[in-house]
Order: C-alpha cells, then structure tokens, then sequence
C-alpha cells in the first residue's frame, strides 16, 4: 500500500510519520524529504450488535480499542486477542466483528479436546461475548 502526499500514512514506533513532497511505502522506505511526527488517535468503544443479517446475538459488549490515523488503523479486542486493521476506523472495525465471528466459528467447530490452552482460553472469552442464534 502506497499513500499519497500529505497524508497519514505509517506507524512508525509508536508514532504516525506525514510525509510531504513524496511517498511512503508500507515497509516505511521513505520516498521523501520533510517529516512531521504526528500522534496516534487512540479510540475506545462498545460493540452491541453484529448487524440484522447476521446470527449472532452480542452477549455482553465487546470493548473495541482503535489506534491510527488517515489511512492506517488497527482495531483490538484485547480479552480475546483477536486484531485487524483497515484503511479507516470503521473498516477496521467492520473487518474486526467478521473477525470475531470467523475465530468464534472456527473454534466451536473444533472438539473442545483438540483445542491447545490459547485456543480453549480465546474460545472461552469469545463465549462471554457471543452467542449463535437459530
């Protein structure tokens, strides 16, 4: 992913890098001259709903922590250690709940007994959360 002038593009150490007069590639070569440090947008919210289509039902919300900026955003739901990213903050979401949905799924189709601890423990907390509706 190539972003253009003058956008956010790239998380660098903790912190997002504008590049100006040039490019930024998602490896952090630098195709560019002039540099400003700009901190990270930190964003905290509840997920309540998975959507009308699909058959889950949310249990208790899930704390969603979202860190980025401009083009690059990485969403988490810490408890189940479950992370994505997107080009905005709603993709990112949106790509976490389908992630949610496919480990939750992928987990219960496995025998509890063939589950290692980090699975079981990931299925376990996904549980508290999500529940599949007939």
């Amino acid at each position: 992913m190539q972003c253009q002038v003058n956008r956010v593009c790239n998380v660098t150490f903790g912190r997002i890098i504008e590049y100006r007069g040039g490019f930024i590639s998602e490896y952090g070569m630098t195709i560019a001259t002039t540099a400003i440090a700009l901190p990270l947008a930190h964003i905290d919210f509840d997920i309540s709903t998975f959507g009308p289509d699909e058959p889950y039902r949310v249990k208790k919300p899930l704390t969603v922590h979202v860190v980025g900026k401009e083009c690059d955003f990485t969403a988490s739901h810490w408890e189940s250690n479950t992370h994505t990213t997107g080009e905005s903050e709603s993709e990112a979401v949106d790509n976490l709940k389908s992630l949610l949905l496919d480990v939750f799924d992928s987990l219960l189709a496995e025998p509890k007994e063939t589950l290692g601890p980090k699975p079981a423990q990931q299925l376990a907390v996904l549980q508290e959360y999500i529940e599949r509706v007939k």
